[in-house]
């Protein structure tokens, strides 16, 4: 019983902590969008970053950005062949965006 106690207050505590990251990513995609093309070069450096929720979250963020953003546009067409198949799918929203927004 008291194992079961400890799994289940775990599991509560990772949910909110993974609340907390969503509300953090969310607040700074925001902050990054109003920033616009000065924030780019730094989201682009991101597009390589090992971990696939970092990629997704800077590929996101650029597509935020939306017209500024056109100088990455070539390494987002790269992010369309990412290894992760939920960045190579923020890849081709984010294109769609800054191409979009820009007409």
């Amino acid at each position: 019983a008291e194992i079961t106690q400890l799994e289940e207050e775990s599991e509560a505590e990772l949910a909110a902590l993974l609340a907390q990251k969503d509300t953090v990513e969310t607040i700074i995609s925001a902050a990054f969008a109003q920033l616009g093309e000065d924030v780019v070069p730094i989201l682009v450096d991101h597009l390589a970053h090992e971990q696939t929720d970092v990629r997704r979250w800077a590929v996101a963020t650029l597509g935020e950005v939306g017209p500024p953003a056109r100088d990455a546009i070539p390494p987002l067409l790269d992010a369309l062949r990412d290894s992760d198949e939920s960045v190579r799918d923020e890849a081709k929203a984010a294109l769609e965006k800054i191409d979009r927004m820009g007409e």
